[in-house]
């Protein structure tokens, strides 16, 4: 499969938690929400493709109204915010797919997948929403807060950041 960028973040390497309570999560990069900005020059991406990530929401803070993955540049023939939480709920907001009951506790498995017809979001492995909507999506970044409002950005753990040109 031809991979345009290829993001593996070994799981309690790159960020050891500080203390027990942090244990919940675990750690692999932890983002504050804040000031992150883990920046991949990612171009315009056209279908087929598929985004993916496990993350696990700080159980010490609260959902925020919007919370955002993979933001990228406003343009009108792009998505620039594919995957996103609302208040805790995993969503798509430009394709109208969204994830009842996925606000739960601990790491999850998130994956938006276009195959140039469709559009599928899958949480935790399963095909929760699916849509005839095909859009090109433009992720600059991870936690990146270049086009979004810096209170926009997801806080917690991200592990295996993926970008595949494939629509797995």
């Amino acid at each position: 499969m031809n991979r345009i960028f290829t993001f593996v973040l070994a799981l309690c390497t790159l960020v050891k938690a500080p203390d027990a309570s942090a244990q919940l999560c675990n750690s692999a990069v932890r983002v504050d929400g804040i000031n992150n900005d883990l920046a991949i020059g990612c171009p315009v991406i056209e279908a087929p493709y598929t985004l993916e990530l496990w993350y696990c929401h700080d159980p010490d803070l609260p959902f925020k109204e919007s919370e955002v993955f993979f933001p990228g540049l406003k343009l009108a023939s792009a998505d620039y915010l594919p995957l996103v939480l609302k208040n805790g709920v995993l969503s798509s907001p430009a394709r109208g797919l969204e994830v009842p009951g996925s606000d739960l506790p601990g790491w999850h498995h998130a994956a938006l997948v276009c195959d140039g017809t469709g559009t599928r979001l899958y949480f935790d492995g399963v095909a929760a929403e699916e849509t005839g909507r095909a859009m090109a999506v433009l992720p600059t970044g991870i936690n990146y807060a270049d086009g979004v409002n810096a209170d926009e950005l997801f806080r917690g753990d991200l592990d295996e950041v993926r970008i595949w040109k494939a629509a797995l």
